[in-house]
């Protein structure tokens, strides 16, 4: 009878052992899978999460007279920025920022005329004083004109429209009646817009209404650089 019951124990003792192993063998396969999908879910989040700023990212960008161009923010400034291949100062290949203020697409400036730089000769902006361009302050526009020239290797001299401001300033006598050269004259005007000269084709007036300045030479920088896509320069 001892025997017996000692029979049954170990065999329950065995059965317990085996329901034990069986229940920490379902427990380790649920704790797996849980982890499993876990893993699975987090892989999905981070996916989506770089897949949703990509096509933000992506959805910023834009093709404009051959160029990429990205709507960005310059703290609260919104401004529009591409990265264009120019050349520098040894006239090796390199790339620069080309950053605007205003949408180069949405542009009403318009352009009278064809636009071609020639390269044979370093071009001129030649600033007409006397119209009062020089009231609207915008020296900024200006300089970033010469980075601009400077950074596609045309490059640019500054110059004025009279003699008399030539003696004052120590610089160039420059009018659309110079020859030889690509010629900008800047002046203060009635419309902002870009002019090519009737008589003389290698010279454009840009003009100037309400101080638009910075509008204007923007205008020429997006010409200018259609006229590179295009291989006219």
């Amino acid at each position: 009878m001892e025997k017996t019951n000692k029979k049954e124990k170990v065999i329950e003792s065995k059965q317990d052992e085996a329901m034990n192993k069986e229940d920490e063998e379902k427990t380790l396969k649920r704790t797996n899978s849980q982890a499993k999908w876990l893993f699975i879910i987090m892989i999905g989040i981070v996916v989506i999460v770089f897949a949703t700023a990509w096509i933000i990212n992506e959805s910023k960008k834009f093709d404009y007279v051959g160029f990429t161009f990205q709507k960005e923010k310059f703290g609260e400034i919104p401004i529009f920025t591409g990265q264009i291949t120019g050349y520098n100062v040894k006239g090796l290949p390199m790339n620069f920022k080309l950053v605007l203020r205003e949408d180069p697409r949405s542009s009403s400036i318009p352009l009278e005329g064809n636009l071609n730089v020639r390269v044979d000769s370093t071009p001129y902006i030649a600033i007409n004083l006397s119209s009062g361009i020089n009231d609207c302050g915008d020296s900024v526009s200006l300089v970033s004109l010469g980075q601009f020239m400077s950074n596609t290797g045309i490059g640019i001299k500054s110059a004025v429209t009279t003699k008399e401001e030539s003696l004052e300033y120590a610089r160039p006598l420059v009018t659309c009646d110079t020859s030889g050269s690509t010629v900008f004259i800047l002046t203060a005007g009635n419309e902002s817009k870009i002019t090519q000269d009737k008589e003389n084709p290698d010279c454009y007036v840009l003009s100037v209404s309400n101080c638009e300045t910075q509008r204007v030479i923007e205008k020429l920088q997006i010409s200018i650089l259609d006229s590179i896509n295009k291989g006219e320069i």
